[in-house]
């Protein structure tokens, strides 16, 4: 069975501009293909609203809290694996095919009776696998899925994500919770925290938002990697490590120094738009990063904190 695919003018729309919206450029392809051409130059983004990109990256200022942690992984599944590449095959697995994807996707659905619930599309326009509003958007990119981690993905966005949300409408008034799962397990936590931040109804209503969502991030990070051979986080720490570099260096002087880790071109500027996006043209985006993923990743050290017992 072949899942749908949608345009990726068509996914994810809301009315109300989420984080990740205000700081998606509008000229995202155009300067890809300018950068790798010459990874010297500076990527000059433009925006829907700049100005709700700007409220949005000033919302989480970045931190160095964790940042020897995140290094000391780096470092480690270097030395262990190599370079990115050499990890992803040696830990992820073989790349899948399109109808491989469909295949294990459908398959996950059924063995854990989610099929009424969850909807399935691809769209080019999303850099990661996402949850959200009762669907599960897969990334349209040749290469992207690889047979271990996208058990891991799906572990990630619906054995925590949609989890999380089901049991929610559990805590909400019984006129709030619908009719059926279909209509009320639709929400993440991001869509849900203007609930949380008007109505007394539930715990997560004593801990802000966003605190709820790095948390709840954390949680499925761990999830991520629960059948992977190499549980050493490499990923979040990347992200963690990028973050904190692209608040003292411009783009490319980020992908310079991204290269020790990343071998790919698309790979690091991939990298490098996550932690970069939200921000203006240089000079002023040379000392930037958008830190919310960072914050999430903090959380996901927190949780661990007390399992180290050793």
């Amino acid at each position: 069975k072949t899942l749908s695919r949608t345009d990726s003018s068509t996914v994810g729309k809301k009315k109300a501009c989420s984080l990740l919206a205000a700081v998606k450029p509008t000229n995202l392809e155009e300067e890809r293909a300018k950068f790798l051409q010459d990874e010297t130059y500076q990527p000059q983004f433009k925006y829907t609203d700049p100005a709700a990109a700007q409220a949005a990256r000033d919302k989480h200022p970045p931190t160095d809290e964790y940042m020897g942690l995140a290094v000391a992984v780096l470092e480690g599944v270097r030395e262990r694996f190599g370079l990115e590449s050499q990890y992803h095959h040696r830990v992820w697995g073989k790349v899948l095919t399109t109808e491989e994807v469909d295949a294990q996707v459908a398959t996950y659905l059924e063995d854990n009776d989610l099929c009424v619930h969850v909807r399935v599309q691809w769209s080019s326009s999303n850099l990661v696998t996402s949850f959200g509003r009762g669907c599960l958007n897969l990334v349209d990119r040749e290469g992207y899925y690889r047979q271990h981690r996208l058990r891991g993905l799906l572990d990630h966005e619906l054995g925590t994500h949609f989890t999380r949300a089901y049991n929610h409408r559990f805590s909400l008034p019984a006129h709030q919770r619908g009719a059926t799962a279909a209509t009320t397990a639709v929400h993440t936590m991001k869509e849900t925290s203007a609930v949380h931040a008007t109505k007394q109804t539930s715990a997560l209503d004593t801990t802000s938002a966003f605190e709820a969502l790095a948390t709840e991030e954390g949680i499925a990070s761990l999830n991520t990697h629960q059948y992977l051979r190499d549980k050493a986080l490499f990923q979040p720490a990347l992200l963690y490590w990028s973050a904190s570099r692209a608040s003292r260096l411009g783009f490319a002087q980020l992908n310079e120094e991204m290269k020790r880790y990343i071998d790919c071109a698309s790979r690091r500027w991939l990298e490098c738009v996550r932690v970069k996006r939200g921000y203006p043209p240089p000079p002023f985006s040379t000392p930037s990063t958008i830190c919310s993923r960072q914050r999430r990743r903090r959380r996901r050290l927190n949780l661990l904190m007390p399992l180290d017992a050793s």
